[in-house]
């Protein structure tokens, strides 16, 4: 089972990943669902 999750996260995720520091303001997009509202 693990196995199976790495390879899914291996495929979705960016293979070049652009440099920050500290103090960089960063952008996250992350979309939360909560029952059937989104």
């Amino acid at each position: 089972m693990k196995g199976i999750i790495e390879a899914i996260n291996a495929e979705s995720m960016k293979s070049e990943v652009p440099a920050f520091n500290v103090g960089d303001t960063v952008k996250v997009g992350y979309r939360i669902i909560e029952g059937n509202k989104e």
